[in-house]
């Protein structure tokens, strides 16, 4: 899976949020910015971080006595540079260096090569145009650089693009900054959290140690239309959810499944910080409860939930599509989990922490019950199917107010106008 760094951090609260949404490493930078930070500060948020998070420091120019001491008193882990520093100042530094090119101005592959350095970075230069046929060229030129060691793709970078970038460019890692902001030197933690999602799982296909692998397994054709045809996430409406389940399919054999569950009467129950908490405790508690479980990307809605999971083949298991005749079983009743144990529990969890917590933290109490009864299911059929899914998950938050699960929406009679709008985007 490919590594993520957020560079320009300037405070522990943005600290804390890119580690606690998946990101790898973090950036300080001590070279004139408006996020330039002081030694001072950076030492303050290193000693408040966990473990395994790589402490990155970014100078342009340094004198190599100043640069050394301010990793020493910082307790850095690499030195990132972005100005004119050579080979033998890298040399100096190794392994504990990344070394920054620009896409305009590479060094020769004879140049290139004497560099003795951790990972190679390439960025844009400031005030570049960078439009759609420069990103392309950018990350095409990334690809080719990973022929001589691990590269990070840097410039430009969004939660909407990033996933499309790791395809092409196929780094060993992404870093963003300004991409990421509400303003210079503050992140937007929003923003954190969709382009973690988003770049943790675009697919990585530089290395197959690093890409997930998933079962294809066959998919009930009224819920997982063919490409040609309405995506099944965008085209169920509402009234259509009593009868999703594809009758004699085993849903406990391996492959991933996408699913969505709604709370009841869609009400907003979770908006708030200790609600969306809970609700992700539970989810990543899956694979402790259910060992054949992995889960993949999730995100929480105010009113529902989407997220993927995927269990695991077992020994010398096989996949099967789903049945064509009437009658035909798939799969042995003894074996477990099915989806629909895995989701009941989840469901089960919340619900009981849920009530706990309307007791306890003053949240806001449901009527009758937390969830709707049903839950939407969708057979992932392939890895293209899967990147759609993926998309459709992290896409969510930014397109709330189109969304069907929205109650301004129904208010307004305005569901047929966004499936419609959905149908013309996906058919």
């Amino acid at each position: 899976m490919v590594k993520v760094k957020i560079c320009g951090i300037t405070n522990l609260d943005d600290a804390q949020a890119a580690v606690e949404y998946g990101a790898d490493a973090l950036g300080f930078v001590f070279a004139p910015s408006p996020r330039q930070v002081t030694a001072e500060v950076v030492r303050e948020i290193v000693e408040k971080l966990p473990p395994f998070i790589c402490k990155v420091g970014v100078f342009v120019n340094s004198a190599k006595s100043l640069l050394t001491k301010t990793m020493s008193l910082c307790n850095l882990d690499l030195a990132q540079l972005h100005g004119d520093e050579g080979p033998e100042y890298c040399a100096a530094l190794f392994p504990k260096v990344v070394k920054v090119f620009k896409a305009n101005n590479m060094p020769s592959r004879t140049d290139l090569i004497r560099y003795k350095v951790a990972a190679y970075m390439l960025d844009i230069d400031k005030g570049t145009a960078f439009n759609e046929s420069e990103q392309k060229k950018l990350w095409q030129l990334a690809h080719r650089l990973g022929d001589h060691g691990p590269v990070i793709l840097a410039g430009g970078l969004t939660s909407e693009n990033v996933a499309h970038a790791i395809k092409i460019a196929r780094p060993y890692a992404v870093d963003v900054s300004s991409g990421v902001e509400a303003e210079p030197g503050k992140k937007d933690h929003s923003k954190l959290r969709a382009f973690l999602l988003a770049a943790k799982w675009g697919e990585h296909t530089g290395s197959p140690l690093r890409k997930p692998t998933y079962v294809s397994v066959g998919a009930d054709q009224c819920v997982c239309p063919q490409d040609s045809q309405v995506q099944a996430t965008a085209s169920l409406t509402f009234k259509s959810r009593r009868s999703i389940r594809l009758k004699e399919y085993d849903y406990s054999q391996a492959g991933a499944y996408f699913i969505t569950i709604c709370t009841q009467n869609r009400e907003l129950l979770l908006n708030d910080t200790d609600t969306r908490s809970m609700v992700q405790k539970w989810w990543d508690s899956l694979p402790a409860r259910f060992p054949d479980v992995q889960t993949d990307i999730f995100i929480i809605m105010p009113n529902h939930i989407h997220g993927i999971i995927s269990i695991a083949p077992s020994s010398g298991q096989t996949h099967r599509f789903a049945p064509t005749k009437s009658g035909e079983r798939i799969g042995s009743p003894l074996r477990k989990p099915t989806l629909g144990k895995i989701v009941q529990w989840f469901k089960t969890m919340t619900t009981n922490e849920y009530i706990k917590s309307v007791r306890t933290r003053s949240i806001k109490p449901f009527q009758e019950k937390l969830w709707q009864r049903n839950y939407y299911e969708h057979v992932i059929r392939n890895e293209n199917d899967l990147d759609s899914v993926r998309k459709y998950i992290v896409d969510n938050p930014s397109k709330w107010e189109e969304d069907e699960y929205n109650p301004g929406n129904l208010a307004q009679g305005a569901k047929g106008k966004v499936i419609a709008n959905r149908k013309r985007k996906y058919g």
